[in-house]
């Protein structure tokens, strides 16, 4: 069997005459009724009914094209990853949210995606999160890592990789962390910490959660420059956050997590986001590889 037989069997599945079959694919009549015959004889299947009006596939015959038109497929999206990897010389461009370009699940990601494409050429940058759908909209950037709330519009393929429930992050030292209740604690006598964002529905709705949660208003609030900054502030003792919670945070001998009621605060699921049939074969393996590691972590 070759593929040349593959593709005059489909045909004549679709066309039903050897005449039409011979007309569409510029290819004697005769040899393709002796490559079918051929085809035939080493399955040992008769494939068609052969017809005064035409041809009619046999119920074997429906289950041999089935499996042609699947392999066709498969080595149709082979050869588009192939001619991909050529034309644009194996370049995967990945956008981050600001602060997480440090994340040690993407850092074990990106060197795993090194390791088994050795010819893609991976590189990541980081953005505000309003600037990164942007980006990806103009084709600057091949997949991008974002909220779901601030994802873009159409024609994108979506991985959602974990959701987040918030912590109120606090100094060691401080009375919540050594067991005042937080319903009994005043905190407008604190400074609380937020990695600045540019603007957005979801940052606002943060905002106004997190001032809820704390009975606080804005004369309290400070800003960050990003999530590590926000993080060293309060690991200083110069005041507290509320923040996703993440694993690493707990690792800081200076910082305690204390779970809070997430009903006030915006719902944070973080995705993958990438073009529809993107053929870069490292897109899939770095958004498993990703999630692998996030759930390793709980990062």
């Amino acid at each position: 069997m070759n593929i040349n037989q593959m593709e005059y069997a489909i045909a004549l599945a679709e066309y039903k005459k050897f005449s039409e079959v011979s007309k569409h694919l510029y290819v004697a009549q005769s040899s393709i009724s002796k490559q079918i015959c051929l085809l035939e004889e080493e399955f040992g299947i008769r494939l068609f009914e052969r017809l005064k009006s035409g041809t009619e596939l046999t119920p074997e015959g429906r289950i041999i094209i089935d499996a042609f038109k699947r392999s066709r497929e498969t080595v149709d999206e082979a050869v588009s990853r192939a001619k991909y990897m050529c034309d644009c010389g194996g370049a995967l461009k990945i956008g981050v949210s600001e602060g997480f370009e440090t994340c040690p699940a993407l850092l074990r990601t990106l060197k795993a995606l090194r390791e088994k494409h050795r010819n893609v050429e991976v590189t990541v940058q980081s953005f505000h999160h309003s600037i990164l759908a942007n980006k990806f909209n103009h084709d600057q950037l091949d997949m991008i890592i974002n909220t779901a709330s601030e994802l873009p519009g159409r024609n994108w393929e979506c991985e959602r990789l974990w959701y987040n429930e918030y912590a109120l992050v606090l100094p060691a030292g401080h009375l919540v962390a050594g067991g005042v209740p937080m319903h009994q604690y005043d905190f407008s006598h604190d400074t609380v910490w937020i990695a600045h964002h540019e603007g957005g529905e979801m940052f606002r709705s943060y905002i106004q959660g997190v001032k809820e949660l704390l009975r606080v208003d804005d004369s309290v609030i400070r800003y960050a420059r990003d999530l590590d900054s926000m993080l060293a502030c309060v690991e200083a003792g110069l005041g507290i956050t509320v923040a996703p919670w993440m694993r690493r945070m707990s690792f800081c001998p200076d910082l305690r997590l204390l779970p809070v009621d997430n009903t006030g605060l915006p719902s944070l699921q973080m995705c993958a986001v990438w073009k529809r049939k993107n053929p870069n074969p490292a897109v899939s393996d770095f958004v498993r590889l990703l999630r692998e590691y996030m759930t390793e972590t709980g990062e």
